[in-house]
């Protein structure tokens, strides 16, 4: 942990700003509101010259830009799981809805809501089709892409996809 002693509050209140934002023009105004654009860009370049803070503010958002990137695969690939998820296994051989305390992990964690009707229960899950359309939104492709075939790698956390032992998920459109 570098010295922050050699600084003053103000720039002790740059130093956790920018650590948290990575933004220079953000922590330098929330440092320095009495300042100009100008000064307050020049007093926040002045901090990071020390060799110590520099360091110290270098390797704070590296483990940031780290923890963001895993935050963004568990979003992308929890994602693919509710467009993909198989309804079937929310059902027994004959046809009727298993207890929830019954169904697989991965149709659990797909159940939206759960109301107790005079029929029974009323189990709504996961929109697959919205899921997928979210999920082709964030890949850059829209309506205007039919009949394109696309591959993502699903690394370690792949699915056996069909009777293939392959890592990739193909998705046709």
């Amino acid at each position: 942990m570098a010295d922050l002693s050699i600084l003053n509050n103000s720039q002790r209140v740059f130093i956790d700003s920018f650590i948290k934002s990575g933004h220079l023009v953000t922590s330098a105004r929330e440092a320095w509101p009495d300042c100009d654009r100008v000064t307050q860009q020049n007093m926040a370049w002045k901090v990071l010259q020390f060799p110590e803070i520099k360091k110290e503010v270098l390797a704070a958002i590296a483990v940031q830009k780290s923890r963001l990137f895993w935050v963004k695969d568990q979003l992308l690939m929890s994602l693919v799981d509710d467009a993909f998820f198989d309804i079937g296994e929310a059902y027994n051989q004959h046809g009727k809805l298993l207890p929830i305390s019954e169904m697989p992990l991965s149709v659990r964690q797909r159940i939206v809501s759960v109301r107790d009707t005079q029929y029974g229960q009323s189990i709504e899950f996961v929109n697959r089709q919205k899921a997928k359309d979210q999920l082709l939104s964030i890949l850059g492709i829209g309506q205007e892409t039919q009949g394109l075939s696309i591959t993502i790698n699903l690394g370690e956390q792949a699915k056996e996809v069909e009777q293939g032992s392959s890592r990739d998920l193909e998705i046709k459109l």
